[in-house]
């Protein structure tokens, strides 16, 4: 028989692991000191939220206010650059192709 299990998870952690969780802490700080841990772990994500969202806000501001970049094949080239100097092969040869493009040369003896 096929049973269908909905589990919540919260976090990744599921009902089962918050409810030992929650005895844990309960057992650790005992009920006078809950209300307080409440509080300031209520007030610690909170702050935690707000730079979060002060953040977001100011990379979306940045994103905004830049200009547009251009395309790369819009770009004059650099000023001052050169083409890259011909390297000789280490055989020696001038490291062009003897003949044109698409004809055929005997090979080289060794």
């Amino acid at each position: 028989m096929n049973t269908l299990f909905v589990t919540a998870t919260f976090f990744g952690v599921g009902l089962d692991e918050w409810a030992l969780l929650s005895v844990v802490v309960f057992l650790l700080f005992g009920p006078r000191r809950l209300p307080e841990i409440a509080r300031t772990l209520g007030r610690t994500l909170a702050k935690i939220r707000r730079a979060a969202d002060d953040f977001r806000e100011q990379i979306e501001r940045l994103d905004e206010a830049a200009p547009p970049l251009p395309r790369v094949g819009s770009l004059p080239p650099a000023a001052g650059t050169l083409p890259a100097p011909e390297r000789p092969a280490a055989d020696g040869s001038s490291g062009k192709p003897s003949a044109p493009l698409g004809t055929r040369t005997a090979p080289r003896p060794l």
